[in-house]
């Protein structure tokens, strides 16, 4: 099996510029999250601004920066019309969680030319959608998305995280990623950190009867989901019997 994970790391800030007028859209814009700044777009960049500052400070850096919040409902339709135009290269697509997606693209490959012609026509469906996407290739599910989380800082709007098509590269690529890109990891951030361990490899290094005592089975099931060795079945998007989409046309 070879699957591509696509995140979307910018997809609420993108979800909210894409209901603003044109002449809004090109203002620093960001997402509000408990009175401090969140996503922030290409503009609020070059006035200074950044995620993590305050409401106050951060109106005081750029006085026409436009707020707003995230929008769960907005969020998951804007995540479907990237599932949707996924499907015209496979019909195994499955959101990971609210901003990754999965595809299964084995039986693909031959049809759209190879895995690099299969991600170059999926990148081109997608760009007319407006996100900025990261994309990676692994034979595990959750290998490819923890692979396009976490990636090589780029720009524009289409990155390339790393690809393996073999369990031994995918193996040892994520040796090298950080714990707190397990769920089970965020969870435990603060233990883990405090007994040193940052990466997989060196989790992966201790006795795992001692971490599961520690952390519970959580933790080893994803790492063994990642690498492999244990199943990771997934439920697949279908599309709707009946179409049915709503645009607000700004006057």
């Amino acid at each position: 099996m070879l699957w591509l994970g696509l995140h979307l790391p910018l997809l609420s800030l993108e979800a909210f510029c894409a209901t603003l007028p044109a002449d809004q859209a090109q203002r620093p814009v960001a997402l509000l999250e408990q009175h401090q700044l969140g996503p922030v777009n290409a503009e609020a960049v070059r006035c200074g601004l950044r995620p993590g500052l305050k409401r106050a400070t951060a109106l005081a850096l750029a006085a026409d920066l436009l707020l707003g919040e995230a929008a769960p409902a907005r969020d998951a339709a804007a995540l479907q019309a990237v599932a949707h135009a996924a499907l015209a290269f496979t019909p195994a697509v499955t959101a990971h969680d609210a901003q990754t997606l999965l595809l299964e693209v084995q039986a693909s490959l031959r049809l759209f030319g190879g895995l690099a012609g299969l991600r170059d026509r999926l990148a081109a469906a997608v760009a007319p959608l407006g996100h900025r996407v990261q994309m990676a290739a692994a034979p595990t599910a959750l290998g490819a998305a923890l692979l396009a989380q976490w990636h090589p800082r780029g720009r524009g709007d289409l990155v390339l995280g790393p690809h393996a098509t073999q369990l031994p590269v995918l193996q040892a690529l994520l040796d090298e990623a950080p714990v707190w890109m397990l769920q089970a990891g965020r969870e435990h951030a603060a233990a883990l950190q405090g007994m040193g361990l940052h990466s997989l490899a060196e989790l992966r290094a201790l006795p795992r009867a001692g971490l599961a005592r520690r952390f519970g089975e959580g933790l080893l099931d994803e790492v063994d989901r990642a690498l492999g060795t244990q199943p990771d079945p997934r439920r697949f998007a279908v599309l709707p019997a009946v179409f049915e989409s709503r645009l607000e046309l700004h006057t």
